[in-house]
């Protein structure tokens, strides 16, 4: 496939960023009216990069009406890297929703250096993640193997490959962990929820 620079974003079905600002529903390329270059959150479209990531509105995305997106931006335009996001001038959508999470999962070979949240009933391509990942309410993850922070699975989702979670893992009811055996920090499992191959827990189980 074509390779191009992209972004990792969130929305609501509103397409109301922060501050009420208006996203184009479109996938024509699309400039931010406020740019400007400052380190700062501010004054462009934000998301995650494979460079610049980590930050994620995690439990917005509990409800349905959110979409995920990735976007490709134009390096000449403008781009900023922030500590744990990035800003740029100009970019237009390739993909969103189910969509978008198989083509972040090509796009990044699989392997996410960021943070995700999974909406609702969509399935994430990703066999690992390097920051904190959400699988909402009936979401799915059936390669995911790793997570480097902290992983959070609601109700019937299912990560049934996860084997190491480096940070907190919640796991809320009838959530399947099934091959999960380490995890770095608390372990929370709540009803008829059950970790067989748990073998080591950092701090509280």
């Amino acid at each position: 496939m074509t390779m191009y620079p992209y972004i990792l974003r969130s929305l609501p079905a509103s397409r109301l960023a922060y501050g009420n600002f208006p996203i184009p529903d479109t996938d024509e390329w699309i400039d931010a009216t406020d740019w400007n270059t400052l380190a700062e959150c501010g004054g462009g479209f934000h998301g995650q990069s494979a460079e610049h990531y980590g930050y994620w509105h995690g439990e917005a995305c509990v409800l349905d009406d959110w979409l995920i997106q990735v976007y490709e931006y134009d390096p000449d335009a403008g781009y900023v890297g922030l500590e744990n996001k990035c800003k740029v001038r100009r970019m237009r959508r390739r993909a969103e929703g189910q969509a978008a999470l198989d083509l972040l999962g090509e796009l990044c070979g699989g392997h996410w250096p960021g943070s995700i949240a999974v909406p609702p009933g969509l399935t994430l391509p990703l066999a690992s993640v390097g920051g904190n990942c959400w699988l909402h309410t009936r979401a799915s993850a059936p390669v995911l193997a790793s997570v480097g922070r902290s992983c959070t699975l609601y109700h019937m989702a299912a990560a049934p490959a996860l084997t190491i979670v480096g940070g907190n893992c919640w796991v809320y009811s009838v959530a399947t962990v099934t091959a999960l055996a380490i995890v770095g920090m608390d372990c929370t499992l709540h009803a008829r929820t059950t970790a067989p191959a748990l073998v080591k827990v950092g701090r509280d189980c």
